[in-house]
C-alpha cells in the first residue's frame, strides 16, 4: 500500500511480503524527472517540458518561454497534489519557482522540479494496471478524475464519455507499455492529461499503488482487484487474460461514481438504520450512509435504477447507476 521503495526494500531484506511493485519501480516511477525520461525514449505522447532544474533560474526562465506559458511547475518527488503551481506570465515564475522548492523540500525532502506544459483546457483520465508474475500487464480500462479541487480528486467515474474506442485503445496500449517496460508487479495507474482542444492525450505519472478509486474499476469489470493484487504478492499465478476483461459499460450502459464525502451534507438518521448498514459488514460514517441513502433515494423517485454501496469508506461514497445525465442533475440539485 504504501509508495515508499525504502520501506518495501526493507520488507524484502526482512523476508516480509510486500503488497505491491517492486522497491526500483517505486522509486523510479516515484521520480517525476526519470518517469519522463523513460516515457520519452518509448515515443509515447509527452507533454512539452524541461526536467534539468538545477540550472541557474535565468535557464529556466528561457526554457518555460520555450515550452510556453501557461506552464505546470511540479516537484520531482511529489504527489498528492502538493508542490504543484500554475504560472501564467513570465514575471510570476520565479517567485512561484522559490515556492513549489520550498514546499517539495519540506513536504518531500527533495527541491528537485520540472516544468511542464499547462494544458488549459483537459481532462484527467487514468488507466488502471496490473503485472503478474510472469511478466504480463493487463489493463482495466480507464477512469476519468477531472473534477478536482486544488489539484484533489473529488469525482471518480468510468467510463470517460470523452473517449471513442481508438483514443482508448491508444491509451490503454500506452498505459500498458510502460507496464512492460518496468517489468512491473502488482497494482498501479497510469496517469494521462487529455487536451480537449487538440484531441490529443499525454503522460503525467504512474501511482505505484492500489488507489482508493478502485471499486469504480472494480464495478465496470466484475473482478476483485484486492483479490489478484494479494496473490501476486504471493507469488501466485492468476487466471487471466485480457480478453476476459470486459467493462460493462459496453454491454448495458453502467457507469460508477465515487463522491468525497467531504462534499457531503450531514444527515440525522436513525440508529436503526444505521446499524443495518452496519449490519452487511460495509465499513461506514453516519455522514457517508446519509449522503448515499439521500441520492439512492433522489434515483428511486425519477425511477432511476442504482445499486447502492454505503459509505464504502470513511472518505467516500460509493453509487453505480446506470443514467449518467440525470445521476448528475440530482446530484447538483442535492448540492453534494
Amino acid at each position: 500500500m504504501s509508495e515508499n521503495a525504502s520501506f518495501a526494500k526493507k520488507c524484502n531484506d526482512e523476508n516480509i511480503i510486500f503488497v505491491g511493485p517492486d522497491p526500483d519501480s517505486i522509486e523510479f516511477m516515484g521520480d517525476k524527472d526519470k518517469a519522463r525520461r523513460l516515457v520519452k525514449k518509448l515515443g509515447i505522447p509527452l507533454l512539452p517540458g524541461y526536467e534539468n532544474t538545477n540550472d541557474k533560474d535565468s535557464k529556466l526562465i528561457k526554457e518555460a518561454e520555450k515550452i510556453g506559458f501557461p506552464v505546470l511547475l511540479k516537484a520531482s518527488a511529489g504527489g498528492g497534489g502538493k508542490g504543484m503551481r500554475t504560472v501564467f506570465k513570465e514575471n510570476e515564475f520565479l517567485s512561484s519557482l522559490n515556492e513549489v522548492k520550498r514546499e517539495a523540500k519540506n513536504v518531500f525532502g527533495d527541491d528537485r522540479i520540472i516544468i511542464e506544459k499547462y494544458v488549459e483546457s483537459g481532462r484527467h483520465i487514468e488507466v488502471q494496471i496490473l503485472g503478474d508474475n510472469s511478466g504480463n500487464i493487463f489493463h482495466f480500462f480507464e477512469r476519468e478524475c477531472t473534477i478536482q479541487r486544488r489539484y484533489q480528486k473529488i469525482i471518480e467515474e468510468s467510463p470517460s464519455k470523452i473517449l471513442d474506442n481508438t483514443v482508448r485503445k491508444q491509451m490503454v496500449d500506452c498505459a500498458s507499455q510502460i507496464g512492460k517496460k518496468l517489468g512491473y508487479k502488482s497494482l498501479g495507474t497510469v496517469e494521462f492529461i487529455y487536451d480537449n482542444k487538440t484531441k490529443n492525450f499525454f503522460f503525467l505519472e504512474v501511482n505505484t499503488r492500489i488507489q482508493v478509486e478502485h471499486p469504480v474499476t472494480e464495478e465496470i469489470t466484475g473482478i476483485d482487484l484486492v483479490d489478484l493484487q494479494l496473490k501476486i504478492a504471493q507469488g501466485e499465478k492468476i487466471n487471466l487474460n485480457q480478453d476476459d476483461i470486459l467493462c460493462s459499460f459496453k454491454e448495458n450502459g453502467k457507469y460508477s461514481l465515487i463522491v468525497k464525502k467531504e462534499y457531503a451534507d450531514k444527515h440525522n438518521l436513525s440508529y436503526d438504520f444505521i446499524a443495518a448498514w452496519i449490519s452487511l459488514g460495509l465499513n461506514s460514517s453516519l455522514d457517508s450512509v446519509g449522503l448515499t441513502y439521500k441520492f439512492s433515494r433522489a434515483l428511486a423517485e425519477q425511477k432511476i435504477s442504482c445499486n447502492v454501496i454505503a459509505g464504502y469508506n470513511h472518505d467516500h461514497i460509493f453509487v453505480k447507476y446506470n443514467n449518467k445525465e440525470k445521476a448528475f442533475k440530482i446530484l447538483n440539485e442535492l448540492k453534494l
